[in-house]
C-alpha cells in the first residue's frame, strides 16, 4: 500500500469513527462491581457496586448523592466507599456542573442519566427490591429535593 492509499484509508476511518460515535453507535461501557467511573447521556458518573450485588434476589438499596460546590466525585467515592462496602449500598455520585472539575450536561441530562443507570442496575443484578435513595450536600440539596419530587422520574426515591 501506498503512502497515498494509507493516508486516504486513515481519512476515512477517522471519517466513520466520528459519524459512528455522534449516532451513538458505541456502546455504554458495562456496569461492573465495585469502585468505577461510567458515562450515560453525556453525564459522568462516580459508582460502587457491592459485590452482593451478584446474587440476584437480594435486597438493595441505591444511593444517589448530590454534592456540594467546589467538591469532586472522587472525594465521595473515597469519603462513602467504606460506607458503601460495609452496608453493601450501590453508589451513584454524578458529576456536577458546581464541582471542581464542572460536568457540562444539564441537571435534566443527569436526571435522565440516573433513570438510565437505574435500569441497567435492575435488569443486570436483578435484585429482589431496589430501595432508592436521595440526598444532597450544600448545593446538591436542591437537586437532590428536584430528584426525589419530581413526577416525571421513572423511579421513585426516598
Amino acid at each position: 500500500m501506498n503512502q497515498k492509499t494509507r493516508r486516504c484509508c486513515l481519512g476515512v476511518l477517522a471519517w466513520a469513527g466520528m459519524v459512528m460515535g455522534m449516532s451513538g453507535v458505541w456502546a455504554d461501557e458495562p456496569l461492573v462491581m465495585g469502585s468505577s467511573t461510567i458515562s450515560r447521556n453525556g453525564s459522568e458518573f462516580g459508582i460502587y457496586l457491592p459485590p452482593s450485588l451478584e446474587t440476584a434476589g437480594q435486597p438493595a438499596t441505591l444511593l444517589v448523592f448530590f454534592g456540594g460546590r467546589g467538591d469532586s466525585v472522587a472525594g465521595y467515592q473515597r469519603t462513602l466507599g467504606k460506607l458503601s462496602e460495609e452496608q453493601s449500598l450501590i453508589l451513584l455520585i454524578p458529576q456536577l456542573p458546581w464541582f471542581k472539575e464542572p460536568s457540562k450536561a444539564s441537571m435534566a441530562d443527569i436526571f435522565r442519566a440516573i433513570d438510565k443507570l437505574v435500569g441497567e442496575i435492575e435488569q443486570q443484578s436483578k435484585p429482589g427490591e431496589l430501595n432508592r435513595v436521595v440526598a444532597g450536600a450544600s448545593a446538591g440539596g436542591s437537586p437532590a429535593h428536584d430528584l426525589a419530587t419530581k413526577p416525571s422520574s421513572k423511579t421513585n426515591f426516598l
